[in-house]
């Protein structure tokens, strides 16, 4: 549940000011992409707005589920153990980082994200919240050790 229900939020937040968000979005895309960007998005956020079923109501709900998601991910973790299942890194880890990713925004992550200076200030405290929770500390510690560090390029 905790992938679909940071994406959720996400896109509420993001897309109260898609523009501002443009430069990680076309990130490594190539030019025509660049080109077309501008006359998507509204036609975008309406459409992904009804697919997910997006209003400030299910956003809110969503936080909501985020944080019980990261508030059992900490109990698991509270017995002081390294990783949820065993001595080693595993997909249980892995899947858990990655499905956390868009309510961290990690700044070590595959392509550059936002970071909260560049966030509204709602969305940055629920970002930063999220980060200094034991479970978003946990993933973000797995994003800086068990992944290199991204070599994205702009074109």
């Amino acid at each position: 549940m905790l992938g679909p229900q940071a994406r959720l939020w996400l896109y509420h937040e993001v897309f109260k000011d898609a523009r501002h968000f443009a430069p990680w979005n076309l990130t490594g895309v190539p030019g025509w992409e660049r080109r077309v960007f501008p006359f998507v998005l509204a036609p975008a956020n309406i459409v992904i707005r009804r697919h997910f079923g997006i209003s400030d109501r299910s956003a809110q709900e969503a936080a909501v589920r985020v944080d019980e998601e990261f508030d059992a991910v900490a109990e698991r973790l509270s017995d002081s153990r390294r990783f949820l299942v065993g001595e080693r890194f595993s997909a249980a880890d892995l899947s858990f980082a990655a499905l956390a990713a868009p309510a961290l925004a990690p700044p070590i992550y595959g392509t550059p994200l936002p970071q909260p200076a560049d966030m509204s200030p709602q969305m940055a405290d629920a970002v930063m919240r999220w980060r200094s929770h034991p479970a978003g500390e946990f993933a973000l510690r797995l994003f800086s050790e068990e992944r290199p560090a991204p070599t994205v390029t702009a074109t």
